[in-house]
């Protein structure tokens, strides 16, 4: 799944694009890096280099798919890969790394 983020449009646009992909995880940027942290502020915490982002923001993000028991269990799953590898932080979310376009 990729959340896209448009800081080119006011205000900036986020979306969740491939949200059954749980194999993939990452923040597609496009516009202004300085406008991005605060587009991003409601899905967690931006350290300059990754956006960790939180499984409630992704659910509001992905709307009347989150209340698939299906979807949510593969969440559930990819956070758990995730904190596996080290990818969680001491808050629950997950870090993606930013492909900025």
């Amino acid at each position: 799944m990729i959340i896209t983020v448009d800081t080119t449009t006011s205000p900036p646009l986020l979306s969740l694009d491939d949200p059954e992909n749980f194999g993939a995880f990452a923040v597609a940027a496009t516009g202004s890096r300085d406008a991005f942290s605060d587009a991003v502020a409601g899905l967690g915490r931006f350290d300059g280099e990754h956006v960790f982002v939180r499984p409630d923001a992704l659910r509001a993000l992905a709307g009347a798919l989150a209340q698939d028991d299906t979807w949510a269990t593969k969440l559930d799953g990819m956070v758990s890969y995730a904190e596996k590898h080290g990818w969680v932080d001491g808050d629950g979310a997950i870090r993606a790394h930013i492909d900025w376009r």
